[in-house]
């Protein structure tokens, strides 16, 4: 098993959610500022699922006498229209779909079914918050602002 290749991708997958989480948040603030407070709740406990990936990533790496990584991948998308939040969420959950399939594959090719396990446990996780995120841009664009409406208030 080459421990350092599935050290170096879980490195990047946690980069991955470091940058989901934080963007995640930057996105509930938001739209707990525009008024929208159970949208915005929505976005945070997606950050926190974000945060349980990258601690479950840091033990692994760990586990595996490895160094965990903790710069992000990228600065997070941050103000713009709810569309633009709910376009760039969608695109920061295809790339980590994509980045955890690829360290998939490292993992079966390496032998290590543990590391191929939690990675196959979070991209469940990310397929489930793709599809959600989906259906809040395709009711959106369905209904107009008057879908946001249902997420005015506490």
């Amino acid at each position: 098993m080459n421990k350092q290749a599935i050290i170096d991708v879980f490195n990047e997958v946690r980069q991955s959610e470091l940058t989901s989480i934080s963007q995640y948040m930057a996105h509930s603030y938001y739209l707990n500022d525009m008024g929208f407070k159970k949208l915005g709740a929505e976005f945070e406990k997606e950050a926190v699922d974000e945060m349980k990936h990258a601690e479950a990533l840091a033990v692994r790496i760990l586990d595996l006498e490895g160094d965990p990584e903790f710069k992000p991948l990228h600065p997070p998308h941050k103000k713009g229209t709810i569309e633009a939040m709910f376009k760039a969420d969608i695109a920061l959950e295809k790339d980590a779909i994509e980045r955890l399939g690829k360290g998939i594959k490292i993992c079966s090719d390496n032998g290590d079914a543990t590391s191929r396990i939690i990675l196959d446990n979070i991209v469940q996780n990310e397929e489930t918050h793709l599809l959600a995120l989906k259906q809040h841009l395709k009711h959106l664009t369905n209904l107009g602002n008057d879908y946001l409406l249902k997420f005015v208030g506490e």
